[in-house]
C-alpha cells in the first residue's frame, strides 16, 4: 500500500470507526449484495397468516351437604340438607386470515461477528389523506440475499413486520363513538 492509501485508511478509521476501513473494496464485476453498515438491501414481503382456534368447554359440578336429626339436648333439630348444581357448556371458534405483499428497501444497521446483517427498513405511502406505513426489521444471512440484492421476508430471522395506516379509510372502518359506547355498556 502506498503512503497515501495508508493515510486515507487511518483517516477513515478515525472518522467512521473500524467497520468502514475493514470493508473490502468493490469491483465492477461483483454482485451488489450488501457487505457493510449503511448498505441497502431490497426486501420482498410476501406473508400469509392463517389462525384457527376451536374451544369446547363442558363442566358439571354438584355440591351437597346434609345433617341428621339432633340427639340429646339437640333433639329439636330436624334432618337437613342443602344441594346445588352448576353446569356450563360452551363452544367457540375464531378464524383470522392476513396477507401482506410489499417491496421495500432496508438499510444494514449492524454486521454481526458471524457476518449476518441486521437490517431495518421503513416505507411510508401516502395517497390523498391516507398514510400507510410498512416497517421491517430482522437479521439476514448474506447467502440468503440474491445476486440481484433481493431477500424474501421468509428468510429474515427475528423478523418484525408491521403494517399500519391512518386516514379517512382507516377512520371509516372504526365504529362511531355512540356504537363504541353501546358496545362497552352491553
Amino acid at each position: 500500500m502506498t503512503r497515501r492509501a495508508l493515510v486515507a485508511a487511518a483517516l477513515a478509521v478515525a472518522l467512521h470507526g473500524p467497520s468502514l476501513a475493514a470493508q473490502p473494496p468493490r469491483s465492477l464485476f461483483t454482485d451488489l449484495r450488501p457487505i457493510g453498515v449503511n448498505d441497502l438491501v431490497t426486501i420482498l414481503v410476501h406473508e400469509n397468516s392463517v389462525g384457527i382456534g376451536d374451544a369446547e368447554t363442558n363442566t358439571d359440578k354438584k355440591v351437597g351437604i346434609s345433617g341428621d336429626d339432633g340427639v340429646g339436648f339437640l333433639d329439636f333439630v330436624q334432618a337437613w340438607g342443602i344441594g346445588g348444581r352448576a353446569k356450563f357448556e360452551g363452544t367457540g371458534t375464531t378464524t383470522r386470515n392476513g396477507r401482506l405483499i410489499a417491496r421495500l428497501s432496508a438499510r444494514v444497521t449492524e454486521v454481526q461477528e458471524n457476518g449476518n446483517l441486521v437490517i431495518e427498513g421503513k416505507k411510508i405511502l401516502k395517497v390523498n389523506q391516507d398514510e400507510q406505513v410498512i416497517t421491517v426489521t430482522g437479521v439476514v444471512r448474506p447467502q440468503d440475499i440474491g445476486a440481484n440484492n433481493i431477500v424474501v421476508s421468509s428468510a429474515i430471522s427475528d423478523a418484525r413486520i408491521e403494517y399500519s395506516g391512518k386516514g379517512a379509510v382507516t377512520t371509516g372502518q372504526r365504529p362511531g363513538i355512540v356504537a363504541r359506547l353501546l358496545n362497552w355498556i352491553l
